[in-house]
């Protein structure tokens, strides 16, 4: 192989990285598999809440942990907002591990967050799931939700606030669902991806299960380091040329 061609070939591999079309292998965040109500805010994944439907990216982390009390998935640990309500009622998320129904569609084991209302009172709140990127590159997101009763609920999905939204929608019946799927988004490092759930009826009957929520990123090379291979590509070249121009010269000098 001569180094024209060995060179040419570098820089495609080189060059590949900032097509669209070639990333890095993906790793696969789960809202559900990845749930903890051990800590809130320095993972991936933040459980957080409102008091408003002010979508500015600016939302308060759910600061307690307890069991549901009553209704569906009551015994069940989950994150909840300090309201004046009872738990029930108030803006939380989690999963339902004891498998208890009451009427809704929340399966055991599957996570729910539900808006509430603020203060347990008649303004509406919000329940926030977000994501932060750990990394530059490209996001594959799948979204699927369902009404866990009837209800009446607004839900969105930001990216960082609402100027950034990437969907919206409405349910109202239980079993009603909503999905939503996106390939090749692209995230900067502490982007944050929003979903969002806001309370538009009874405290205690917006429940909303969430059936996948899952996002596989994809980095992708800084570009200085791609550049700086280039660079030196580019330089060896320049070198080689010089050197051949050198001694060609040499040769003609010398003959007769």
């Amino acid at each position: 192989m001569t180094f024209k061609t060995t060179a040419y070939l570098l820089v495609l591999i080189v060059c590949c990285p900032f097509t669209n079309n070639t990333v890095f292998g993906g790793v696969v965040f789960d809202a559900t598999t990845d749930f903890s109500t051990a800590s809130n805010g320095t993972g991936a994944w933040r459980y957080s809440w409102s008091n408003d439907t002010s979508r500015d990216g600016n939302y308060e982390l759910f600061g307690q942990t307890g069991p549901l009390g009553t209704g569906p998935g009551s015994g069940s640990p989950v994150w909840h907002a300090d309201a004046g309500a009872p738990t029930a009622q108030r803006p939380y998320l989690g999963i339902n591990t004891t498998g208890e129904l009451d009427g809704s569609t929340w399966q055991q084991g599957e996570l729910g967050f539900h808006p509430g209302q603020s203060g347990g009172g008649t303004d509406p709140s919000m329940a926030i799931l977000t994501f932060t990127s750990p990394i530059t590159g490209f996001a594959n997101i799948i979204f699927d939700i369902e009404m866990g009763l009837n209800g009446n609920i607004s839900w969105f999905i930001d990216q960082n606030t609402d100027a950034g939204n990437l969907a919206s929608g409405s349910m109202s019946s239980i079993s009603e669902t909503a999905s939503f799927s996106i390939a090749d988004l692209w995230v900067n490092k502490n982007d944050n991806l929003n979903f969002i759930v806001a309370s538009n009826g009874n405290p205690g009957s917006d429940l909303v299960v969430i059936k996948q929520a899952q996002i596989e990123l994809n980095a992708v090379p800084e570009p200085s380091s791609a550049m700086l291979v280039i660079f030196f590509l580019g330089t060896i070249g320049i070198y080689r040329y010089w050197s051949e121009s050198l001694r060609l010269n040499s040769r003609l000098a010398t003959t007769p």
